[in-house]
């Protein structure tokens, strides 16, 4: 069940990426993992998946832009919630890239290290 969680939560991470070129192999990664989960995990990654592969990529960076860029409940940047746009934010996420650099894993800088998709990635290794 460990691999199947890990595999489970790759699948998440690569699918909370903004729609791009590359979304296809996402969704046919997505796809293979589904197959190997219990239905309540794989369930819902093929209906995103069936979802995302009969949906123009125009109007998944769309909507992908409106839920999470535009809507403050659903935002992915965890220490948002904490902190909103503050100060106190830069703080939080300075303290979450040491924090990783201390477990052995560096934070790319096009990415910040709140973000949910990153978070999973790190759970990934650390579990």
């Amino acid at each position: 069940t460990y691999a199947r969680n890990v595999l489970a939560w790759q699948a998440q991470s690569l699918l909370l990426a903004y729609p791009d070129d590359q979304l296809a192999d996402r969704l046919t990664l997505a796809l293979k993992v589904a197959a190997t989960q219990p239905k309540t995990v794989g369930s819902p990654l093929v209906r995103f998946a069936e979802h995302a592969e009969r949906t123009l990529l125009p109007e998944l960076a769309a909507d992908y832009v409106a839920t999470f860029d535009h809507r403050k409940r659903c935002c992915l940047f965890l220490t948002y919630y904490a902190h909103g746009d503050t100060r106190k934010r830069g703080t939080a996420l300075l303290s979450l890239k040491q924090t990783y650099a201390q477990a052995g894993w560096r934070v790319t800088d096009d990415e910040l290290p709140d973000h949910l998709a990153v978070v999973l990635e790190l759970s990934l290794i650390h579990i």
